[in-house]
């Protein structure tokens, strides 16, 4: 291990002076050869073209709208296709999007940034999966529903309190809502 110090003293034009000391370690061996790595590829990466791309998401379902604009599925697309993939413009209804000037922001949309065509196909074909991924019923809309043929269960599962972070809401969807699907689907 070899440490080395360096002082520099500033004198300013006022009447005070500054004395900054630093002092580093060097470590010979592996750990340092890695970051010097990981440093020389994050500056190469830093040089790649970086080419893009916009899918249009303001026509989805709003099911499929709400499941493409949570975070986390932002980052597990582009974990999966080595891209960057982050939310443009806002969501206008049909009559807003019609009256849209050209001033306005853009309508809502995924733009997925990558260094290959591949990789914002393999984006762009993730996204289009989960727009076109069945739509989950709107729970309003469900709600709403009343007479014949609805049949309604209270079913008292024990949590009264959930946990700080335990989303109940999440759990009972499922994985993409699947849990929901299931259930509307077997029960209609």
């Amino acid at each position: 291990t070899h440490t080395h110090t360096y002082t520099r003293t500033q004198t300013h034009t006022r009447t005070h002076t500054h004395t900054h000391t630093q002092t580093y370690l060097q470590f010979p061996n592996a750990s340092a050869t890695a970051a010097a790595a990981a440093a020389a590829a994050a500056a190469a990466a830093q040089l790649l073209p970086k080419i893009r791309k916009s899918v249009p998401i303001n026509d989805a379902p709003l099911s499929q709208r709400n499941i493409l604009t949570r975070a986390q599925i932002l980052k597990e697309i582009g974990l999966k296709t080595s891209t960057v993939v982050t939310i443009k413009g806002k969501y206008y209804d049909e009559e807003a999007l019609v009256n849209r000037k050209d001033t306005d922001e853009p309508p809502l949309s995924m733009e997925v940034m990558g260094t290959d065509q591949k990789q914002l196909e393999e984006a762009d074909q993730a996204i289009q999966e989960i727009m076109n991924d069945t739509p989950l019923p709107d729970p309003r809309a469900i709600s709403k529903q009343t007479g014949e043929g609805w049949m309604q269960r209270k079913v008292f599962i024990g949590l009264d309190v959930p946990l700080p972070g335990f989303s109940v809401i999440g759990k009972l969807l499922g994985p993409k809502g699947a849990y929901l699907k299931h259930i509307t689907q077997t029960s209609m």
